[in-house]
C-alpha cells in the first residue's frame, strides 16, 4: 500500500526532534547529572509521541486498507451489475424483435383472413351465377321443348284427323280438299291471311323475301325444333302422295 505523505512528515518531524534531543542530552551529560535528567525526559517524552505517531498512522493505514477493499468490493458488484444490466438490455432488444415480429404476423394473418373472407365471397357469388344461369338455361330448354312439342303435335292432330281426308262430298259430307287441308296444316287457323293465297309477306330477309305469309310460317316451322315423332313433308311429296 502507498504511504501516507502527511503521515510520513510528521514521522520524520518527530525522528529528527528526537535525534536532537538525543545528542543535547550526551553533550550536557558530561557538565552535571540534572542536566542529564532533563535531557532524559525530553528523549522519553519524545519518544512516547514518535509511538504515538506511529500507532496512528497504523490505525490509518489500516482504515484506508479498508476503504480500498469496500471500494474494490464495490466495484466488482458495479461490474456485475453493469454485466446484468447488460444481459438484461440483450434480452430486452430481444424480446422487442419478437414483440415486432408478432405484430407483423399478426397483421399479415388478418389480411389473409381478408383475402380469404373476400375469395370466398367472390366464389359464392360466381357459384351463384353459374346455378342462377343454369336455372334459367334449363327452364328456357324446358319452355323451348314445350313449345316444340306443342307445336309438332298440333301439326301431327292435323295430319292425323279425319277431315283433312281429301275427298269429295259423300253422302251430304263435304270433305276438305288438299290445297284448303295444305293451308291447315301449314299456319295456325286462327289466321285468316292464311286462307288467301298469293298475299306475299313483306321481309326484308334476301332468303324469305317473295314467300307469301303462310309460306314463311311453313319456312319457320320446319326451322324450329319439334316434336321427333313428327315428320312434316313438303306440298310435293304430299301431292305425290
Amino acid at each position: 500500500m502507498k504511504p501516507d505523505p502527511i503521515s510520513d512528515a510528521l514521522l520524520a518531524a518527530a525522528q529528527l526532534k528526537v535525534k536532537e534531543a538525543v545528542e543535547a542530552a550526551r553533550a550536557s551529560a558530561t557538565s552535571s547529572s540534572s542536566a542529564h535528567r532533563v535531557a532524559e525526559a525530553r528523549c522519553i517524552a519524545l519518544e512516547a509521541e514518535l509511538q504515538t505517531l506511529k500507532e496512528a498512522r497504523d490505525a490509518q493505514a489500516v482504515e484506508i486498507t479498508k476503504k480500498t477493499d469496500r471500494i474494490s468490493h464495490l466495484t466488482l458488484e458495479m461490474q456485475e451489475k453493469d454485466k446484468t444490466i447488460t444481459e438484461w438490455a440483450e434480452k430486452y432488444a430481444k424480446l422487442e424483435e419478437e414483440k415486432r415480429g408478432l405484430e407483423e404476423e399478426a397483421r399479415d394473418r388478418a389480411q389473409l383472413d381478408q383475402e380469404r373472407a373476400a375469395l370466398l365471397t367472390d366464389t359464392r357469388d360466381s357459384l351463384q351465377r353459374i346455378v342462377d344461369l343454369q336455372s334459367g338455361v334449363n327452364t328456357g330448354t324446358a319452355s323451348s321443348s314445350r313449345n316444340a312439342v306443342s307445336s309438332g303435335s298440333r301439326h301431327k292432330r292435323i295430319l292425323d284427323s279425319d277431315d283433312d281426308e281429301p275427298s269429295t262430298r259423300i253422302g251430304g259430307v263435304t270433305r276438305q280438299q288438299p290445297r284448303q287441308r295444305k293451308r291447315i296444316m301449314d299456319s295456325p287457323i286462327d289466321d285468316p291471311l292464311d286462307f288467301f293465297p298469293g298475299t306475299t309477306y313483306n321481309a326484308t330477309s334476301s332468303r324469305t323475301r317473295g314467300l307469301t305469309r303462310h309460306q314463311l310460317r311453313r319456312k319457320r316451322m320446319l326451322d324450329s325444333p319439334g316434336d321427333e315423332d313428327v315428320q312434316l313433308i313438303s306440298l310435293e311429296d304430299y301431292e305425290d302422295a
